[in-house]
């Protein structure tokens, strides 16, 4: 079965703690999930500490919007934080995730709320 692709934005303290977690429990986690779940993508503009962290095992980039646009990937974790880009990306991702066909979920909720708030497309706020 085709393991689930992950793209990790941010690899400060957090992230950084986040993926040494999940590779640590990988196992575990796959035996629980009936499939890999893997990080495959690495995303900071600290290219050098994301390397020190996740080595070669993970593609790294310093563009994070290319990694909520691959359409390789399945799951996104934001953990950049702030209002600024981290929202931007949230935004984008969920955007991407309901063209893709990802279903009735949580975006839809969340982004029919904002529309409601915007009156409004919530991706035009954005522009």
């Amino acid at each position: 079965m085709k393991p689930i692709n992950v793209g990790l934005l941010g690899i400060g303290t957090v992230g950084g703690g986040t993926f040494t977690v999940l590779r640590r429990n990988e196992a575990e986690i796959t035996r629980r999930a009936g499939r890999a779940i893997r990080i495959s993508v690495v995303a900071d503009k600290d290219t050098a500490l994301a390397k020190r962290i996740a080595g070669d095992s993970v593609r790294i980039t310093d563009d994070a919007f290319s990694v909520v646009t691959d359409p390789e990937i399945d799951i996104v974790v934001e953990l950049i934080g702030g209002y600024g880009v981290a929202k931007e990306l949230v935004l984008k991702a969920a955007e991407e995730s309901m063209q893709r066909g990802g279903g009735y979920s949580v975006q839809r909720v969340v982004l029919e709320k904002v529309r409601q708030k915007l009156g409004g497309s919530p991706f035009a706020a954005m522009s």
